[in-house]
């Protein structure tokens, strides 16, 4: 685990750095391919960074000031759905931004996945933006595709006069596109579960080492977690397979939990 001691935002539209210190912040990675980051509990499977309500506070007003000493002013905010409903609606409150709209694109369908392209479910086009300025939200920039069709879509079907990108993290080396505002500048891969996916992640993460590992009790689960995962779970592993249970993706055969098929 390394520790960062400073963060650098860019203005990317207009060349600016501006280096703020934002204090000891810490940031998991991903191993570069086929190499393996070894944790306190053994070999990490997927690098996870479990995010506090008080970390997106903090970055929201972060981000929030970094936009606002750049000069840009947006009309409308637009979030990307879901991860950015929450950033964009803290954003806006900083910002004196009444209009938030929301896009909701597709692109990672599972936790530690995601399909190939993004894409825009539900395709609103009698919206007129022409005269507006906008500032377009989401949690991170991992691919960044997710960014782009958003941005192409507000720029050809809404005709904004003015489309910007802002997310609380940039994940550098497999970003397509880099947000013109962001916080975190993260430098190898790493999975940020966010306060508004907790649940979802830990389903998720639970299912992937079930389909490895097959039928495990809840005792084995609880422990292959920590070794899979190296984090503490904001959400136990109990309520974790309860909720599991309660969807059907898992039945309960001799004291073990396996997946549905």
């Amino acid at each position: 685990m390394r520790k960062v001691k400073s963060t650098s935002f860019r203005y990317v539209d207009k060349g600016i750095e501006a280096k703020k210190l934002v204090g000891m912040r810490k940031n998991l990675h991903r191993p570069p391919s086929g190499q393996e980051v070894t944790g306190v509990f053994g070999v990490v499977k997927l690098k996870v960074k479990v995010v506090s309500w008080g970390e997106v506070v903090r970055w929201s007003n972060e981000l929030a000031f970094v936009i606002m000493d750049s000069g840009y002013k947006p009309d409308v905010i637009v979030a990307i759905a879901r991860g950015g409903l929450v950033p964009a609606r803290l954003l806006a409150d900083y910002m004196d931004v009444i209009d938030v709209l929301s896009l909701k694109v597709e692109h990672w369908i599972e936790t530690g996945s995601h399909q190939e392209e993004a894409v825009i479910k539900y395709e609103t086009k009698d919206i007129d933006l022409s005269d507006k300025k906008v500032l377009i939200v989401d949690d991170i920039c991992d691919t960044g595709k997710s960014l782009s069709v958003a941005k192409e879509f507000v720029i050809k079907n809404w005709k904004a006069r003015e489309v910007k990108l802002a997310t609380f993290q940039y994940i550098e080396p497999v970003a397509q596109i880099k947000p013109d505002f962001y916080v975190d500048l993260v430098k190898d891969w790493t999975w940020y579960m966010y306060p508004w996916n907790y649940v979802e992640d830990m389903v998720n993460l639970v299912k992937k080492m079930l389909k490895e590992e097959g039928e495990l009790s809840l005792q084995e689960i609880t422990v292959k977690f920590k070794e899979w995962y190296n984090i503490t779970p904001p959400l136990s592993i109990a309520e974790t397979v309860h909720i599991m249970e309660y969807r059907g993706l898992i039945n309960k055969v001799n004291g073990k939990y396996v997946l549905v098929k």
